[in-house]
């Protein structure tokens, strides 16, 4: 592959890769030209040796260093060649041609205009020319055209759009890729003696701005390869198509949300066309489940009358021996929920789980005794048996009216005590609300 300012590579990943630096390429006689291979590299760090072919005859024995010099004197083209070698003997091979009373062409490209901004699917008029000292004008036919697009998320890579050979003019159309990107539009001129130049011409798209939201907000959103929090803003081609997408269902803090619709009325998944300018999408959610760990917890017992048990891990329902405290905030919700279930986790089962009364709110964890302890009130539930390993539940729903502070007693039981987590473990008291 020939690059800028002479440099030849040809990369093989199982030998070491040589490159030459030239400087100049081609000129009048006396040409002294300048010859460095110090870009050249080993895979496995070896170190290399360097051979030259200064005069194009094929052998590889005209000089050794990371540099070297040479002064051409006839006219005409010489393939300059480098061998490197590492340890191993493994070798790769690069060129150059040197024009001696030869100049390369000089290609031109008159439009489009590097003003020029493009939306997908437009389509883009080029042409050019070239000239050359010793042909004049070089025809259509050593001309050719190619469009690279340059993808630039983070580290930029290119893709070979189009090429078109043999023609000064002609379009192209405008492709839809994802931004950050641009296109490059490549002319390169051929002389009679095989003698190349390029020139080049940045073309950047049009691009618009899209913001994604949702209600409600902090849910995930896709949008292409990119998720994301909502709300967030992506900057796109104007014409590109975009895939977005609203995951369902999903869980914020204690709510699970379930996908109800776009604000184009499209499907949770859909491809959206960028518009030519500024736009909001908002998907929204409907909150289907409420989740509420335990805000405090606190068992108490009649035998210490006066023991606070706020932090301890263990949560036990005796008959007339212990009961248990629990206390939850719960929002989201302005009227009665469908269904509002109370669920503890067992660490040591028994036959009844207790009963449970809605309570006052009125406690605190650090200061809960059996002696000062709210009074039990009405009975909501009862949990039948329960064992360990396992989370019970019952429907505490008639207790729940709206958004607030609930507090329950479990009581009752039996004599064979039932030993639930509290919050000081991994297994919180948990209050689960469909609104």
């Amino acid at each position: 592959m020939t690059g800028l300012n002479g440099a030849v590579r040809r990369i093989s990943p199982n030998q070491p890769s040589a490159v030459i630096r030239a400087q100049p390429t081609s000129g009048v006689a006396p040409l002294t030209v300048d010859f460095d291979a110090s870009d050249s590299s080993d895979p496995q760090g070896q170190a290399l040796t360097y051979a030259w072919d200064l005069d194009g005859d094929g052998q590889y024995d005209d000089a050794t260093g990371v540099t070297t010099q040479r002064t051409y004197t006839d006219p005409g083209d010489v393939n300059v060649g480098l061998r490197v070698t590492d340890t191993s003997s493994a070798t790769d091979t690069a060129h150059v041609l040197i024009s001696v009373d030869n100049s390369p062409p000089v290609p031109v490209i008159s439009t489009p205009s590097a003003s020029l901004q493009w939306k997908v699917g437009d389509d883009i008029s080029f042409s050019g020319s070239a000239t050359d000292d010793q042909d004049g004008a070089i025809p259509a036919t050593g001309l050719s055209w190619t469009v690279i697009l340059h993808h630039c998320p983070s580290n930029c890579h290119t893709h070979i759009v189009s090429t078109q050979d043999h023609v000064a003019s002609g379009t192209f159309d405008a492709p839809d890729h994802e931004y950050p990107s641009y296109l490059e539009l490549v002319l390169t001129a051929t002389d009679s003696d095989g003698l190349q130049a390029s020139v080049s011409r940045r073309l950047d798209p049009k691009t618009v701005q899209l913001t994604f939201g949702t209600v409600r907000s902090g849910l995930q959103l896709a949008v292409d390869a990119t998720t994301a929090a909502a709300p967030f803003t992506k900057t796109v081609i104007v014409g590109s198509s975009n895939s977005i997408s609203a995951p369902t269902p999903q869980t914020v803090g204690v709510g699970t949300y379930a996908f109800d619709h776009w604000s184009d009325g499209l499907a949770a998944t859909h491809d959206i066309t960028a518009p030519s300018s500024n736009s909001n999408y908002t998907a929204t959610y409907d909150l289907t489940k409420l989740t509420i760990p335990a805000r405090t917890d606190a068992q108490v017992r009649s035998g210490h009358p006066f023991t606070n048990y706020g932090s301890s891990s263990t949560l036990r329902v005796r008959s007339s021996k212990s009961r248990v405290y629990v206390k939850f905030d719960v929002t989201g919700i302005s009227t009665r929920p469908q269904s509002a279930k109370l669920r503890f986790w067992v660490t040591d089962g028994g036959p009844s789980g207790g009963t449970v009364y809605r309570a006052s709110s009125s406690w605190t964890e650090s200061t809960l005794t059996w002696a000062n302890a709210p009074g039990v009130g009405s009975p909501v539930a009862s949990y039948g048996s329960a064992s360990a390993g396992h989370w019970v539940e019952v429907d505490v729903r008639s207790a729940i009216g709206n958004s607030g502070v609930y507090s329950f007693i479990v009581a009752g039981g039996s004599s064979n005590a039932v030993d639930y987590a509290s919050t000081e473990t991994l297994h919180d008291p948990v209050l689960v609300i469909t609104p």
